[in-house]
């Protein structure tokens, strides 16, 4: 969809089956990111590059 073509990611099915979806970071660095389905894997990426890859998630959401 269009956030995908905005961010530039790039999906591919790797050799185990799974969706493995690619951003480039800078020049020389990018990340990948597996999921079961391209849509999954894409936004992981879209997470990623938005959040880095480590978040706080709130007690709150924690306990349910």
């Amino acid at each position: 969809g269009p956030l995908i073509e905005e961010k530039l990611i790039f999906v591919v099915r790797n050799s185990k089956n799974q969706w493995v979806s690619f951003v480039k970071l800078d020049k020389y660095a990018m990340v990948g990111l597996t999921a079961d389905t391209p849509l999954v894997a894409a936004m992981r990426c879209l997470v990623w590059v938005a959040l880095g890859d480590e978040i706080e998630v709130p007690d709150q959401i924690l306990e349910n």
